[in-house]
């Protein structure tokens, strides 16, 4: 049985809302859209389970890639219309 990300994440209008199944540290955070590069780079506290980053990006296709302290990665994709 494959393992659950423990991030999930969702775009609501200008702010990208975290969640996380577990306390695990602080994670450096990175959305980069495919054409223009690196569009924001911040730090979140996974401790209160949750977070929200301010994203004013504008239509494109973006990755977000996440960075815990072990160095472990997870990156997702998404598109905004």
């Amino acid at each position: 049985m494959p393992s659950l990300t423990p991030i999930q994440g969702v775009v609501l209008g200008d702010t990208i809302f975290l969640s996380f199944l577990d306390n695990i540290g602080v994670i450096s955070v990175e959305i980069c859209e495919f054409v223009d590069g690196l569009i924001l780079q911040t730090l979140v506290d996974s401790s209160l389970l949750s977070s929200l980053i301010p994203f004013g990006g504008g239509p494109g296709d973006y990755t977000i890639t996440f960075t815990l302290s072990t160095g472990l990665n997870y990156i997702g994709t998404f598109v905004i219309n």
